[in-house]
């Protein structure tokens, strides 16, 4: 078996729990609306994303490392998120979902 297809055959294995970090990750934003940057649920957002980073990358997944990157960002700020900065997190999830699913 190829390294590819043995990379297909792990991501495939792991692709519901994956996208599952998505929801986690939009949880955990709105969970953090107007809380102190250092929230536990915030906290847990950013490690859902800097975790998806490393996975998407592995698997060759550019775009997708690339949006959770950018919400691992957002999630790091030291500030408290506003309703704009949620609508942003939640869109990003969105696009992450998609580029982890196809």
């Amino acid at each position: 078996m190829s390294e590819e297809s043995e990379l297909g055959a792990i991501w495939l294995e792991f692709r519901e729990q994956t996208l599952a970090r998505v929801d986690l990750i939009r949880a955990g934003a709105r969970d953090s609306l107007g809380q102190p940057a250092d929230g536990a649920r915030r906290s847990a957002a950013r490690r859902e994303a800097h975790t998806l980073a490393g996975s998407a990358a592995i698997f060759g997944m550019t775009e997708g490392a690339r949006i959770a990157r950018e919400l691992e960002a957002l999630l790091d700020a030291p500030r408290t998120l506003t309703a704009e900065d949620l609508s942003r997190i939640e869109s990003l999830a969105d696009e992450l979902w998609l580029a982890l699913s196809r």
